[in-house]
């Protein structure tokens, strides 16, 4: 797992908040990587924002981004990524459990997440 390190795009480099990455670290020693099997954004206040970095995510051929809605107690998944845009968007919670379909190791129960 990376977090806050940039993947480099056709046009820009966004930092998501965490990502995993195919490799080993002397792989990315001397350059960012150039996508990702899971891009994980965490958004308390910052929703569009995160939202704007999604054509470049779908460019780079990132498999799913979770975007994780904190104030609503959702996550919002992206996934199939063509071109600018991903094929598959689906809304997950406040409760349930979302796999992930890029590595299906990685759950997370939704309610333990967003336990007040």
């Amino acid at each position: 797992m990376q977090p806050k390190k940039p993947i480099v795009c056709r046009t820009s480099e966004p930092v998501p908040d965490l990502s995993v990455i195919r490799g080993s670290i002397e792989d990315f020693a001397r350059e960012h990587p150039s996508t990702a099997e899971l891009v994980i954004e965490i958004c308390v206040s910052s929703h569009e924002y995160d939202r704007s970095k999604l054509p470049a995510y779908a460019v780079a051929g990132v498999k799913e981004v979770w975007l994780v809605l904190a104030p609503e107690k959702q996550i919002e998944t992206y996934r199939q990524p063509v071109g600018e845009q991903f094929r598959e968007r689906i809304l997950h919670g406040p409760g349930g459990c979302l796999v992930s379909a890029a590595l299906p190791a990685f759950e997370v129960e939704l309610a333990d997440l967003f336990r007040t």
